[in-house]
């Protein structure tokens, strides 16, 4: 289901998908939003007036806007699909959506999603408190690297990471990166499990409590399983 978010939710319809997995979903620029965000959540209901399911994809806060005054109100494209040779003379915004990125394993509502991405780029976009970290490749990725700007507030860590050349895992014969925080004196602490495509193509980020200190670095490793408590596979990159 496709919902519009920004100070109030907004139900806009139920995304469906052909037998190959593409979608697309067309609609008018929703009057009462200057600004806003769109969501996609998996529901239960697809007629579901709230959303409740687990977010599949969504822009980042508060991210589309009307192209044109409202009175000649632009449509929007939300696709699944590449939308990369859309024509501006169509009169409509194609909108890009990334798929989610949580800290925590459980499904949240649309309003939480959004909440999420904004909180992280607030913090990690503060120059009072945000850092840089540069991260390299190890054995079997030295074509990788990450650039991440990191935060630390009232006990929690805020990450938002763009990562370059990174291999599958299938390279080192598992099924998931992993990222984590290395803390100088609380060892290391699960971040978020990585996408396994699609990593080097979009804005990663995460969020974890009880991350206290200023000074946590951060590194991903190749895991055959997950969440434990402290990494068990090979380093892939590490903050240099």
């Amino acid at each position: 289901v496709v919902w519009v978010t920004g100070g109030q939710v907004l139900r806009l319809g139920e995304l469906r998908r052909d037998g190959r997995g593409n979608a697309a979903f067309e609609f008018a620029h929703p009057g009462g939003f200057d600004s806003y965000s769109v969501i996609v959540t998996a529901e239960a209901d697809a007629q579901s007036e709230r959303p409740s399911g687990s977010p599949v994809f969504s822009t980042r806060a508060g991210e589309v806007s009307a192209l044109y005054p409202t009175k000649i109100e632009p449509r929007v494209e939300v696709s699944a699909s590449d939308a990369a040779g859309e024509s501006a003379s169509r009169a409509r915004t194609v909108t890009t959506l990334p798929a989610r990125a949580s800290s925590s394993p459980r499904a949240s509502s649309a309003p939480r999603a959004a909440e999420f991405y904004e909180s992280i780029d607030a913090a990690v976009e503060d120059s009072t408190s945000a850092r840089t970290l540069a991260l390299t490749g190890e054995d079997g990725a030295r074509a990788a690297s990450a650039v991440a700007k990191v935060a630390t507030r009232d006990g929690t860590a805020y990450v938002r990471v763009r990562f370059r050349g990174v291999p599958l895992p299938a390279r080192f014969h598992v099924r998931k990166y992993v990222m984590w925080a290395q803390l100088p004196e609380d060892g290391t602490l699960f971040l978020r499990a990585l996408p396994a495509r699609g990593l080097n193509r979009r804005t990663t980020y995460a969020r974890r409590r009880n991350v206290n200190a200023d000074n946590f670095q951060l590194l991903v490793t190749a895991e055959r399983s997950y969440p434990h408590p402290r990494p068990r596979g090979r380093r892939v990159l590490i903050t240099r």
